[in-house]
């Protein structure tokens, strides 16, 4: 576990370390409250690198914002993850809430500008409640993160 403080403000830049902020259906929202972040190898076949990260909002525990990368046969590198027809990656990203969640399996973009000592990055798409693709649905856009792992 990472420590940190708690912040969720409107600016939808990010400069702060262990920060994930969008905007969901036009709304800012950022997260920075009890960062965490995990890497991986497994070594099935393919061999997959994995990457997640979440933070929770400074109002209350049960929100937070998720994102996930995969990266088979290699490892990780500043690129765009999730991309259709790719079978390289995959990229998911979620928003919860104490009454919903919703999730963008297959219609998620995660591009990573940056892999060091912190994993930063972009993403976008459309997330759906349940992560059902036939329910109600949220749009995320500027979608920033800055995670040191």
């Amino acid at each position: 576990m990472l420590a940190s403080s708690c912040k969720k403000t409107s600016s939808g830049d990010i400069t702060t370390t262990n920060t994930i902020s969008a905007k969901i259906n036009g709304t800012q929202a950022t997260y920075s409250s009890q960062p965490y972040a995990e890497t991986e190898l497994d070594g099935s076949n393919p061999l997959d690198y994995y990457f997640y990260a979440y933070t929770y909002d400074s109002t209350s525990n049960n929100n937070y914002m998720y994102v996930d990368l995969d990266s088979y046969y290699g490892p990780f590198t500043a690129r765009t993850y999730g991309v259709a027809g790719d079978s390289t990656s995959d990229a998911y990203f979620e928003v919860d809430s104490a009454s919903n969640w919703y999730g963008s399996r297959s219609s998620g973009i995660i591009k990573v500008t940056s892999f060091g000592s912190t994993i930063q990055g972009t993403f976008s798409g459309k997330l759906y409640q349940s992560n059902n693709a036939s329910g109600d649905s949220i749009t995320i856009t500027d979608g920033k993160f800055n995670i040191s792992y």
